[in-house]
């Protein structure tokens, strides 16, 4: 489990432009991102799921402790080995909030090949409460990257999270929180990056 680093985390906060999520906290380690969030949470494992087990449209889950959502992607979802993902390299794995207020979302987030095979590169994760989006990229991300949002602002909305890369590039994700934050003093600010992600249109083929 990586260890939180707040100097990484300051450095990301002040090189980036402040947008609507003036009150949001960035994390990147899970144990840090649950102290600051209360009991009662919805985690999802997709332990349900096996490589190629669903290749369809929107699916719902929850609703848990309240909370619920629906995942989504242009040309379908994907699953993989106990996560989930897109059917198409160029599609962003959507996920939009549909049960109680969501002020905490986190989870691992990264790509995959079009076997289903782990890679490490660039993921940019979009959040949107309603009113803006914000953009964080992680240029390196792997099937052990951490990122969790905590606000005390408007509650989340929406989620995307994009790959990039030369060749089977499909954003991935597992172990995913949805939940409310602790309030909390002295939360650092988090901004926002634009990012732009193209790609080469690949469809998966199940096994």
């Amino acid at each position: 489990m990586r260890k939180f680093c707040f100097f990484l985390t300051l450095l990301i906060v002040l090189s980036i432009t402040p947008t609507t999520f003036a009150l949001t906290s960035a994390y990147f380690s899970e144990s840090a991102f649950l102290n600051a969030i209360a009991p009662g949470y919805y985690l999802e494992n997709f332990d349900d799921y096996t490589y190629g087990s669903y290749t369809n449209g929107p699916l719902g889950f929850g609703p848990v402790n309240g909370f619920s959502y629906t995942m989504s992607a242009t040309n379908d979802l994907f699953s993989g080995y106990s996560n989930m993902s897109t059917n198409m390299e160029s599609d962003a794995l959507n996920i939009d909030f549909t049960g109680s207020p969501v002020t905490a979302v986190g989870g691992y987030f990264w790509p995959t090949d079009e076997e289903g095979e782990d890679l490490t590169g660039p993921i940019s994760v979009s959040l949107s409460d309603g009113s803006g989006v914000s953009h964080v990229n992680l240029p390196s991300a792997g099937s052990s990257t951490f990122l969790g949002f905590v606000t005390d602002g408007a509650a989340f909305t929406s989620m995307s999270v994009s790959s990039s890369g030369l060749n089977d590039w499909f954003p991935t994700v597992d172990h995913f929180y949805v939940g409310q934050q602790i309030p909390a003093p002295g939360a650092l600010l988090l901004g926002g990056i634009g990012a732009g992600l193209i790609g080469w249109m690949r469809r998966r083929r199940a096994i």
